[in-house]
């Protein structure tokens, strides 16, 4: 087991902060929470929860939100990517894509971004 710094939560737990949450609480503030339940803690489902909020990418820029070549989520139990915005000419992923389909998308945003400049390009070479 991988030390993310969380704790997991028996379903007593969760029903005593959820009481305490909702002023149902009956205990004083050292309540000390007690698992009623019958499967121990460690025996319950970790669930583990990915959350991406409020990502901006500008004019050109590439926005990813995602795990390229490898879905490193695909174990998530929950997954919100959430007000992210991409403008202009920029590309944004928000989900694991396979290294060939990111490079076909990659591709193809940057003969986008490309074509502007050219034209540019072109047109001051002739007015010189």
């Amino acid at each position: 087991m991988v030390d993310d710094g969380t704790v997991p939560l028996t379903l007593a737990d969760l029903k005593a902060l959820n009481n305490e949450a909702h002023g149902e609480s009956e205990d004083s503030g050292d309540e000390t929470l007690v698992d009623d339940t019958e499967a121990a803690p460690r025996d319950l489902p970790i669930k583990t929860e990915r959350i991406i909020t409020r990502n901006t990418a500008r004019n050109q820029a590439l926005q990813i939100n995602a795990a390229v070549i490898e879905d490193l989520w695909k174990d998530v139990n929950h997954l919100k990517i959430h007000d992210n915005v991409a403008e202009d000419e920029s590309m944004q992923v928000n989900y694991a894509m396979t290294r060939e389909a990111f490079s076909v998308v990659l591709e193809q945003r940057n003969k986008v971004v490309a074509a502007p400049r050219q034209k540019t390009a072109v047109r001051a070479k002739r007015a010189s």
